[in-house]
């Protein structure tokens, strides 16, 4: 059997928790992130080397938050995008040369972001959609060549929506719901 893990918000604490439960034995509950109002929206996505790492959203700042399990077993964050109210909707995924990458909601411009972390550790963020508001309930996923796909709301036009990285930091969208 495998093992179970699941980031998620506990509403009654409001807290960024990480629970692992293994077949015949309890679920071990840990806090990830206690300070303020933080953990809504969380994205849950491990590396290449199976270490697990945590998109969220920090409700009292307003920003973009990043979590990462160390080696001691203990958790770290980083602010990701602390440019206004942003960080709804997160969803995390790795690319092909390891990097974090997290789709998300800017709810000050009402835009579809992207940030993608730099070998350096830096984060560079980019707004990927801009007609109207977009950019709520992102899912992020990396292609076998290493390019994004978003799929997410449009609110304006109460459209399902999906943009495609043609080249890194180049972006196309299109209206799913208009292809039917």
């Amino acid at each position: 059997m495998g093992i179970t893990r699941i980031a998620y918000y506990s509403a009654s604490d409001k807290d960024l928790m990480f629970a692992t439960w293994r077949s015949g034995a309890p679920w071990v509950v840990e806090v990830v992130a206690d300070k303020g109002d933080v953990g809504k929206y969380a994205s849950l996505a491990f590396d290449g080397s199976g270490i697990p790492h945590i998109s969220y959203y920090d409700e009292d700042d307003k920003d973009l938050l990043y979590a990462t399990r160390e080696a001691n077993g203990s958790w770290s964050s980083e602010i990701v995008d602390g440019s206004g109210d942003v960080g709804e909707y997160t969803s995390l995924a790795f690319d092909l040369s390891g990097r974090a990458r997290i789709s998300y909601y800017d709810a000050d411009d009402k835009d579809l972001k992207h940030a993608v972390q730099g070998t350096d550790g830096t984060w560079r963020t980019q707004t990927v959609a801009s007609i109207g508001n977009v950019g709520k309930h992102t899912s992020l996923a990396i292609d076998a060549l290493g390019l994004a796909h978003i799929t997410y709301y449009g609110e304006t036009s109460k459209d399902l929506l999906y943009a495609s990285e043609l080249a890194p930091g180049i972006w196309t969208s299109q209206n799913i719901d208009g292809l039917a």
